[in-house]
């Protein structure tokens, strides 16, 4: 299987799975305005089509997501070097824009504090680590894809998708976004080739959307 051949299947499967998520969650919101609830409906998607189109698409091994152990330091490390680069950049951005002008990426954010924690903490770095992390690029390194270009082509698309929600938010703004995903999907790549776990990845992820909470916070 050639370059090419290791990538569109990977890039197909994630494109079952991303298009059909939002489309559900787009007939959905005609009964459901709560952008809270799609969020997290829409996450819960992602970890549900993922093993679906793995198993029945890719005919692939449920093994390509590596929900497997690893070691308690690479948690430590990886936890430490995530919230130092993302109070880093939550900085500098509240430096550069006047955060009172800031875009949050699901509107109304704080007023159901309960439900958006664990979807900023637990369920969106498992849901979209599952995708990114999990299929697309689990998929694409069981079929021999250089490992680099495996990394930079999910942390491509993962930033891709982040413009979406901030898609009329300050340029500034949005460049910080696609800065941000882009660091995060590169170092969340990174643990999850080469410890073979993806545990460490949505540690990352996790941590990093702290930075954009804290931001948030100052914001209001």
């Amino acid at each position: 299987m050639n370059i090419l051949q290791g990538i569109l299947l990977p890039l197909t499967a994630w494109l079952i799975v991303l298009i059909s998520s939002i489309g559900m969650v787009s007939i959905i919101s005609i009964l459901i305005k709560q952008t809270i609830i799609l969020a997290i409906l829409i996450q819960f998607l992602y970890l549900i089509l993922s093993y679906l189109v793995a198993k029945y698409i890719l005919k692939a091994s449920l093994e390509i997501f590596a929900y497997k152990t690893c070691s308690l330091s690479a948690i430590i490390n990886s936890s430490i070097i995530s919230i130092t680069i993302s109070i880093v950049i939550a900085y500098t951005e509240y430096n550069l824009i006047d955060p009172r002008i800031l875009k949050p990426p699901i509107s109304n954010l704080f007023n159901n504090p309960i439900l958006y924690i664990p979807l900023a903490f637990i369920i969106s770095p498992i849901g979209e680590e599952t995708l990114f992390r999990g299929l697309l690029l689990g998929s694409m390194i069981k079929m021999k894809v250089n490992r680099k270009i495996a990394i930079i082509l999910s942390a491509i698309l993962f930033s891709a998708i982040h413009i979406i929600p901030y898609i009329n938010a300050n340029p500034i703004q949005i460049i910080t976004v696609i800065f941000t995903a882009f660091i995060l999907s590169i170092l969340a790549g990174t643990y999850r080739v080469t410890i073979n776990s993806i545990i460490p990845a949505i540690i990352i992820h996790a941590c990093f959307n702290m930075g954009g909470f804290l931001i948030t916070l100052i914001a209001l």
